[in-house]
């Protein structure tokens, strides 16, 4: 057994087997805690490995590999923001990384990610169709999360800060002439649906907020439609009313009716 005095340790443990051990500390009952590998090669492997951890715990980033699957993780995540966020922005971060990044690489263990192993799940998206767009988010909410996991001293690098992004393509926004405007809301006249229809045109609310509205939004006398909540598709097509967070009712958005 060759020893680093005071700080680790090298034992055989058969032919080119190799158990590494680094000294950690002590626990709070003052029981010695070791970080331990088993490393396969010749001892100088062993010795470098050793070496390498040593130098890693002088300069503070010694980090012992999480026992944790990418999949264990991005739960905890989840769960952690969960609170802390609006229910369809948490329904977006959930469903991006179960459609993209769970399927892929969420049975890898989370400190074995690499740059190449996100840089392969954006290039199979982009394979898929998909666009720069989705792949950029997609990257931004699998970025947030691999932070959390630095943060927790779970990696020592986050790989989502060294792939290469597809360039966004900005489209110029498409809208209707006042004549396009003139003639779809004589058609949305004829339509069970019409009135729905020339409010989304003239207010340009979105869906989530025009199909959430109570007759008391309305107001007749000022001509204003104040939007208190949003409607939110859940799993199994169910879907619910969110109000907004707001400190007081005056706080809601408002869209004026000419």
């Amino acid at each position: 057994m060759q020893r680093s005095k005071g700080t680790g340790q090298i034992t055989a443990k058969g032919k080119d087997k190799w158990l590494v051990r680094v000294f950690r500390g002590r626990d709070s009952r003052g029981k010695r805690i070791y970080f331990s590998k088993v490393i396969t090669g010749p001892k100088s492997a062993a010795q470098k490995y050793l070496t390498a951890k040593l130098r890693e715990k002088d300069v503070g980033v010694f980090i012992e590999a999480s026992r944790l699957s990418l999949d264990e993780h991005l739960d905890h995540w989840l769960a952690t923001v969960k609170p802390r966020i609006a229910e369809q922005t948490y329904n977006s971060y959930e469903m991006q990384l179960r459609v993209h990044v769970r399927p892929r690489i969420g049975r890898m263990r989370l400190a074995n990610v690499k740059i190449h192993d996100v840089q392969k799940v954006y290039s199979e998206m982009l394979a898929q169709g998909l666009s720069p767009r989705t792949v950029r988010y997609t990257h931004s909410v699998f970025a947030m999360a691999m932070k959390k996991a630095i943060q927790l001293d779970y990696i020592v690098k986050n790989p989502c800060d060294f792939v290469e992004l597809p360039k966004q393509v900005k489209e110029e926004t498409k809208a209707m002439t006042p004549e396009q405007a003139s003639a779809f809301l004589q058609r949305a006249e004829a339509d069970k649906y019409g009135l729905v229809f020339a409010l989304a045109l003239i207010t340009g609310m979105r869906p989530e907020e025009y199909l959430s509205l109570y007759w008391s939004d309305v107001d007749f006398y000022r001509n204003v439609i104040m939007v208190r909540r949003a409607l939110v598709w859940r799993k199994g097509g169910a879907i619910h009313l969110v109000r907004r967070k707001q400190e007081s009712p005056d706080a809601a958005s408002r869209y004026l009716l000419i």
